[in-house]
């Protein structure tokens, strides 16, 4: 990635086809409103995530978003919560 990454604002548009979400392994349908930005590191793309995706990327501290998206959480989840998910591990108790 150059220093020169560049990130667009957020849009929330619906889908007019199928799309790959940039979170998780799960396609955007067509018809789902979602979060879609342009990302730019030497060329332009789209960026696309659900929108529970996209509240999962907000809550997740360890996420920088320059650094990219892997597509390797699960659907809403979290880095955190997918780990523990895939591990079996009961998630924090928040009390």
């Amino acid at each position: 990635m150059s220093d020169d990454c560049q990130i667009g604002e957020r849009r929330y548009p619906k889908a007019r086809k199928q799309h790959s979400c940039a979170w998780c392994p799960e396609p955007i349908v067509a018809g789902e409103i979602h979060a879609a930005w342009t990302w730019v590191d030497r060329t332009p793309l789209t960026v696309r995530v659900h929108l529970d995706c996209e509240a999962a990327m907000d809550r997740d501290p360890d996420l920088d978003p320059m650094e990219g998206l892997g597509g390797e959480c699960r659907r809403g989840m979290t880095y955190e919560e997918t780990r523990i998910a895939d591990a079996g591990e009961a998630p924090d108790d928040p009390a």
